[in-house]
Order: C-alpha cells, then structure tokens, then sequence
C-alpha cells in the first residue's frame, strides 16, 4: 500500500513538472514572422499606388528670412531647415513667443551649417519663426 502512494505522489510531481514546463511563462519574447512583400516589374505597373519613400523639401535659414517663407505640400513630406544665417537660427511654432499652435514644430536652436527637420503628417496651416530673431518667419501648408 506504501508503494503505491508512493508511486502516485512521484506520479504527481511529474505530471506537476511537466504541466509547468510546457504552460509556464517563458523569457522568451514571442517571435512573429511576417510576410516580405515581392516587388516586381509587374506588379508595379499593375498597381495603382506604389509606395514612395519620404518626400523632402528644404527651408533655408538665411540672414534675413526663411527661403522659401511659404511652402505648400502633401501629408507625409519631410520638411529640412538648413542653417545658411552665419549664426545661430531656431525653428519655433507660433505665435511668438508662446509657441503653442503646433509644439511639435518647436524645434530649437541650431548651429550655422546645420539642420532640423519634422514630417509632417497631418493637413493643416502651421505658422512659424526664428525664435531668436521673430521677424523671420515662415508658413507652411499640408494638404492630404
């Protein structure tokens, strides 16, 4: 009668183990294969909207203004604004100086010879300046 309580408890254990091992919680992320698109000539020209990297368009920051200082473009474009002023330049939402319309615009100082730059998604009319010097200023226009 011993062994078979015996043999049961062990029988316990393991079956304990084994529920264990195989529902347990593992460290181990879960790993989700998705499918690669193939891309060919084909399927190209069969296709009425092929995907396009980022669109990207540049502001100079010069001396006296933002060039162009009004721009006009599509959901999803990159704008670049790069620093040709021979000082310091900002990129800051408007209005001056709260900067509140679009902080996402909020961009901040940078140096003569380099650039910041957004992507801007959403349609809308968003207003900017130079921060440092608010005569400077520039509209930007994203259409759908």
């Amino acid at each position: 009668m011993q062994k078979n309580k015996n043999l049961i408890v062990i029988v316990v254990i393991i079956v304990g183990i084994l529920v264990l091992l195989f529902t347990g919680n593992t460290s181990k992320p879960e790993t989700v294969q998705l499918p690669i698109p193939v891309v060919t000539k084909e399927s190209i020209q069969s296709s009425t909207t092929v995907p396009s990297a980022i669109t990207e368009v540049t502001i100079k920051a010069t001396e006296n203004s933002f060039e162009p200082m009004t721009i006009t473009i599509k959901g999803g474009t990159r704008v670049v604004w790069v620093n040709e002023s021979g000082s310091v330049s900002n990129v800051s939402s408007s209005p001056h100086p709260a900067h509140t319309d679009y902080p996402s615009l909020n961009l901040e100082d940078f140096k003569d010879g380099a650039s910041v730059s957004l992507v801007f998604d959403t349609a809308g009319t968003y207003k900017y300046h130079n921060h440092l010097n608010a005569k400077q200023y520039g509209t930007i226009t994203v259409e759908e």
